[in-house]
């Protein structure tokens, strides 16, 4: 059974917090990599994972993914393990990764760490040797970590301003996309959010809106967004779906004046003006890398493009 909230407050050694930074969140597998590691790292002690006030063994898969954790969400581990012990489980959480490959695609995106992640439970290598083989493996790829640590004193006020329940009545931005270029729109997202915009990205937003109907609040969100950010890493990705009905609703919205700020297509290098859809070649685009961290410089541009005012 686990400790009660003000027991184990007034009893545990260690504590940690994270944000989610995995796109996917704690899904069946990357919650298998968790629980790997802490059965690795914490074979005699008991690790508690909590997040909204749900507490879970966060030795057991079943648990772990009770807890719903996606991603930009916070979570935090406790054990009454020692220091030692302790540092070598968080290094390890701290080393798992995901992959994405040029097309957003997940799939078999996180072999390197399966493999590694199997190997440690077959020959029951020590969690310093996780540790050590997750980082090893992770210089070999581009890549990003599962969980970005909250030190103290509390994360900084843009992080906290992100992580509140969304702000529908003042949207910056709306940001569209195709399910294939989610892992390239959260680059974005995340770019301008680090200058303090207050940015709509259903990916990432809806588990804060706390509503239901996904449609319902991305129609909302295009309501009250003063620009939108197209991100689309082939043509086609623009003329299928929903991408293209938000779009042009947008357009529509902006030529009656009920727009105060404008559409911008962000492309990857090698994808021309010429091959986007004819109403968007009207607007401005920006070319920004669809692997890797965004230029700044390039951010700069598309919010001044945006002309979206007041950001930092």
């Amino acid at each position: 059974m686990l400790l009660g909230t003000v027991q184990r407050r007034e009893a545990a050694l260690n504590s940690v917090r994270y944000i989610i930074s995995n796109p996917w969140g704690l899904h069946a597998r990357s919650s298998a990599y968790v629980v790997a590691v802490a059965n690795a790292c914490a074979r005699d002690w008991e690790i508690v994972a909590t997040r909204g006030g749900r507490e879970v063994n966060a030795r057991s898969i079943t648990a772990m993914m009770m807890l719903a954790a996606g991603y930009g969400s916070e979570i935090e581990f406790f054990s009454l393990m020692p220091d030692e012990e302790w540092n070598h489980f968080i290094e390890s959480l701290e080393a798992l990764f995901f992959l994405v490959d040029e097309k957003g695609n997940k799939t078999n995106s996180y072999a390197p760490v399966e493999r590694l992640l199997h190997l440690v439970q077959q020959v029951g290598g020590p969690c310093k040797d996780v540790h050590a083989g997750l980082r090893a493996r992770a210089e070999k790829y581009n890549c990003a970590p599962f969980f970005q640590r909250i030190e103290k004193p509390r994360m900084k006020p843009r992080v906290e301003e992100a992580l509140r329940e969304f702000q529908f009545d003042s949207v910056d931005c709306s940001i569209s996309y195709d399910s294939k270029d989610f892992s390239y729109a959260i680059r974005i997202y995340d770019s301008l959010i680090d200058r303090g915009l207050n940015v709509f990205l259903a990916g990432a937003s809806l588990s804060k809106a706390g509503l239901s109907d996904f449609q319902l609040a991305i129609e909302r969100a295009l309501l009250k967004a003063k620009s939108m950010v197209l991100v689309a890493s082939d043509p086609d990705h623009l003329e299928g779906g929903w991408v293209r009905a938000e779009w042009t609703t947008f357009l529509n919205e902006h030529r009656a004046g009920r727009k105060v700020g404008n559409l911008v297509t962000v492309r990857p290098p090698g994808m021309e003006i010429t091959d986007l859809p004819l109403l968007l070649r009207m607007f401005q685009s920006e070319v920004i890398e669809d692997r890797g961290r965004s230029d700044p410089t390039s951010i700069d541009r598309l919010i001044n493009f945006l002309g979206i005012h007041g950001a930092t």
